[in-house]
């Protein structure tokens, strides 16, 4: 914008979702160069503008609309957090990374968590218990929520910037291996790495000269953590199964699972409390109060064969199951149910 129009308004649906309230939070941060005035215009809610109203108009008049049918932002193909990132150029900020995934997986009905506990205390599901708290508030809702997704933002921006490439050192000897494997068409690199270091994986998949996909973290203690980078998608269905039944067969536990399904649920499997699933964070965590009794080579071996689609045992028919003469029937990965069906 040459001469962007000043802002005085910001007009919100009358019950703002937590979608809205983060693209808000944005404008303030970061809009005013391309929105003069943002960060004091007032906020008004309605439930809906005249028909004849348009958001171009509307902003030539200093009123920004955001999440209503006449608007600049509304959800369409991402969210409308999202779409104000971009438009502000600060949607590759490593600092809202995180807050642009959330947002974004909240969305999409089919990434949400499954579990019960966490759908109910799930920020974007308090910030609708709001809107039924405070009916006649909808300000009250804006001031409660938005403090909490600041607060995730400033954390974000210290660990994102505070630690720059020269002060976060990894070792030669620290890097304990580097592989590259096809998922599909998409290639992606691993590095594992033995470091307590909390900034290793950041520094690993932020290096320009390094731009790790998947990082397999070695503590000292022995756990393990399996960040990926968000940007990439790595799928880590089959690596989360074969990680439960393998520990499984290792410490001769019964799985009592009522569905194959059930094999990758996120959060926590009864029977291998070792291993957090978290698919919204797209990571794995061996955690800290229970250290795998797999090895770091038994490890790495899940991810050359979890993160291929197209990994299969040297000897598979392709065409019927060998069933459980077969090292990876028990897993009953995504590759495989086809030809176990037959």
């Amino acid at each position: 914008m040459s001469n962007p129009q000043p802002i005085n308004t910001i007009v919100l649906s009358s019950k703002p979702q937590l979608d809205a309230i983060a693209a808000v939070l944005l404008l303030l941060l970061f809009g005013e160069n391309g929105y003069p005035g943002i960060r004091k215009a007032k906020m008004e809610f309605r439930k809906d503008l005249p028909s004849e109203k348009t958001a171009s108009g509307l902003e030539s008049q200093g009123i920004l609309v955001i999440d209503l049918e006449t608007s600049k932002f509304k959800k369409e193909n991402s969210s409308i957090t999202r779409q104000v990132a971009e438009s502000l150029g600060v949607s590759k900020d490593p600092a809202l990374s995180g807050l642009l995934l959330f947002i974004e997986k909240n969305n999409n009905h089919d990434a949400r968590s499954l579990d019960s506990a966490n759908q109910a205390f799930d920020l974007a599901e308090l910030t609708k218990d709001l809107t039924q708290e405070y009916p006649d508030n909808p300000q009250r809702i804006i001031d409660l929520v938005m403090p909490f997704l600041l607060a995730c933002y400033h954390v974000e921006k210290k660990r994102t910037s505070s630690v720059s490439p020269k002060e976060t050192v990894i070792k030669n000897e620290e890097v304990a291996n580097a592989f590259d494997v096809f998922q599909g068409k998409k290639l992606i690199r691993v590095m594992i790495v033995k470091s307590n270091n909390p900034y290793s994986c950041d520094f690993l998949k932020n290096n320009p000269n390094l731009k790790a996909d998947l990082i397999l973290q070695q503590l000292a203690s022995g756990n393990i953590n399996i960040v990926t980078n968000p940007d990439r998608e790595v799928n880590l269905h089959d690596t989360i199964v074969m990680l439960r039944v393998l520990e499984a067969r290792k410490k001769n536990a019964v799985l009592e699972i009522k569905a194959i399904e059930e094999l990758a649920k996120p959060d926590i499997l009864a029977g291998v409390e070792e291993w957090y699933y978290d698919p919204a964070g797209n990571c794995i965590q061996n955690l800290k109060s229970i250290a795998t009794k797999l090895s770091s080579a038994e490890i790495e071996g899940i991810l050359r064969a979890g993160l291929n689609p197209t990994a299969f045992p040297k000897f598979c028919p392709r065409d019927n199951c060998s069933t459980e003469s077969c090292d990876f029937f028990d897993y009953h990965l995504e590759r495989c149910l086809p030809i176990q069906n037959n």
